[in-house]
């Protein structure tokens, strides 16, 4: 692999992070909800309904760290699970009422922020940003196809 590549890539590694951090927020920490169980209610509150495997293996994670990750949000009321009705060994989790709240306050909390951020940006590069966003969405989408 060529050194620039890994280079560029470390790079992103260190920036992605820097900026996952910047996004935090004392509203979102109010709803005392971890990083990955904020990815998963973002993550159903796109799907509407899924099974744990799925939401698995999407996330690239095992499913008994999936399972444990759905166990605290029921607790909390977040998400609802419910057997699959051809096949009682499968699993599957919606959104509650809460859960449905928490995901539109989460997005607009991120929404603000990446707002704020894009006014640093000329509409150029803004433009630019988003090109770069979407082709390296449509090579992981290619990659799982």
């Amino acid at each position: 692999m060529n050194s620039n590549v890994k280079q560029v890539a470390q790079e992103m590694v260190f920036l992605y992070m820097k900026l996952m951090r910047s996004l935090k927020d004392r509203k979102l920490s109010r709803l005392n909800l971890s990083a990955s169980q904020v990815v998963i209610l973002i993550t159903l509150g796109d799907l509407k309904a899924c099974t744990i495997s799925v939401l698995a293996r999407e996330k690239g994670v095992s499913v008994p760290t999936m399972t444990g990750v759905i166990e605290r949000l029921k607790k909390n009321g977040y998400v609802s699970r419910q057997r699959g009705k051809n096949d009682r060994r499968e699993v599957i989790v919606k959104l509650t009422v809460k859960g449905e709240k928490a995901v539109i306050v989460i997005i607009e909390i991120v929404r603000k922020k990446w707002e704020g951020l894009a006014l640093g940006l000329s509409e150029k590069e803004r433009g630019s940003y988003i090109r770069i966003l979407r082709k390296l969405v449509k090579i992981i989408d290619d990659k799982k196809a």
